[in-house]
């Protein structure tokens, strides 16, 4: 617990768990499980994000090159014919013209843009309106929302696993989010279980898990093995 840059509160509590439990070894391992899992999870999401990137940056280049390169040579054969050139080619021509003149001006934007929102990330109101944004998405957002849901749904199994009590659970699972509005479910389900409420229903009234993951833990407090339904689900 020394050392929080390389050990994390879910590796600090499971051990806490295991050495009070007497079952350090088990947890060890279940930990061990779990890291593994999360590595998997990253390694899948970035594995199917490279092909749309690497061919998004080729289009990209086409485009830009189309206009920079392209479409200047075939300006100067409109102009010699003297030709009356329609609407929608005199816009393309402008684009092109725009680009190779003040193309500093667009990385300017570009670059001032980037530190922009990384500096209304930091805000309390702007970490809020981006991180619903990536929620709604078109694409993006339901694979984003799997993640959120497969990590909490990993984590919370590992802890409750080991012996850690379902509020500390929630309390370690809330801090490790990485989205507000998912952290902010968990918070409000930690205090529904601390009522007397069932977790189920906390995360069914949230409106950011996916209705599966409810009937799932539903079925896990019903019978009694919440941490393996939960390990399932994720």
């Amino acid at each position: 617990g020394k050392y929080p840059k390389t050990f994390p509160r879910l590796y600090v509590n499971m051990v806490a768990a295991g050495e009070a439990s007497g079952t350090l070894d088990t947890v060890l391992v279940n930990l061990a499980d779990h890291l593994e899992s999360q590595v998997a999870l990253r390694s899948k999401v970035q594995s199917a994000l490279i092909y749309p990137a690497l061919m998004l940056l080729v289009c990209a280049a086409v485009i830009i090159g189309l206009f920079v390169f392209v479409i200047p040579n075939i300006v100067e054969i409109f102009e010699k014919q003297g030709a009356v050139l329609p609407l929608p080619t005199r816009i393309t021509i402008a684009i092109s013209d725009f680009l190779i003149e003040y193309w500093w001006i667009l990385g300017l934007v570009a670059v001032l843009a980037v530190f922009g929102v990384r500096a209304y990330y930091r805000t309390e109101r702007g970490r809020q309106v981006i991180d619903r944004l990536l929620l709604r998405l078109p694409i993006f957002g339901p694979l984003y929302i799997k993640i959120c849901t497969a990590r909490t749904s990993l984590t919370l199994g590992a802890l409750v696993h080991s012996g850690v009590g379902l509020l500390t659970a929630l309390e370690i699972s809330r801090k490790i989010m990485g989205n507000v509005h998912f952290a902010k479910a968990l918070a409000d389900a930690q205090e529904g279980v601390r009522e007397g409420r069932s977790l189920a229903k906390e995360l069914r009234k949230s409106g950011c898990y996916p209705i599966m993951l409810s009937h799932m833990v539903a079925v896990g407090e019903t019978s009694g093995d919440l941490e393996n339904m939960l390990q399932k689900a994720g």
